[in-house]
């Protein structure tokens, strides 16, 4: 699917190089005119629709943004803000993959957001499923949930340990 884009018909003004490519190319170009503190959030569009040129035209008018998750951060909100969102999704996974090695406990909520968390970063290589909001708020359930179990398990360890 990532080759081949049937919501761009072929003919006048589609080039040799893949739609996705296309965008990519665009907006990776954007990005690198404000790298550090990006565009601000929510401005995908006005960057796609100030980056459309005659040569990426008929790639930039159909729907998507820039249909790669992380490039879509560093467009809206530069190195900073991209690296704070995986700053903070890391240290939430962090807690999560060690309470999944513990018996005894729930770990349903664990192995789903572990599950969704993979699903989600390779479906974010190729496209921004994370702009659907039900998506995003889906997801943030599923960590909030696990991080509360392996949390839970966590102090439940240490009044153990000190009893």
């Amino acid at each position: 699917a990532w080759f081949h884009d049937e919501s761009i018909t072929a003919g006048v003004g589609l080039t040799e190089t893949l739609p996705h490519v296309q965008r990519f190319i665009t907006y990776a170009g954007a990005w690198l005119q404000r790298p550090v503190t990006g565009y601000g959030l929510g401005s995908i569009d006005v960057v796609g629709d100030g980056a459309t040129t005659l040569w990426n035209a008929k790639a930039m008018l159909t729907p998507g943004g820039a249909q790669n998750v992380f490039l879509h951060w560093l467009v809206e909100m530069g190195v900073v803000g991209a690296a704070a969102i995986i700053f903070v999704l890391a240290a939430m996974h962090v807690r999560i993959f060690p309470a999944l090695g513990h018996r005894g406990m729930p770990r349903t909520f664990l192995r789903l957001s572990v599950a969704a968390g993979s699903l989600l970063l390779l479906h974010g290589v190729s496209d921004s499923s994370l702009d659907i909001p039900s998506i995003a708020w889906l997801y943030a359930l599923l960590l909030g949930v696990a991080c509360g179990i392996a949390a839970t398990q966590r102090s439940g360890r240490s009044r153990q340990a000190s009893a």
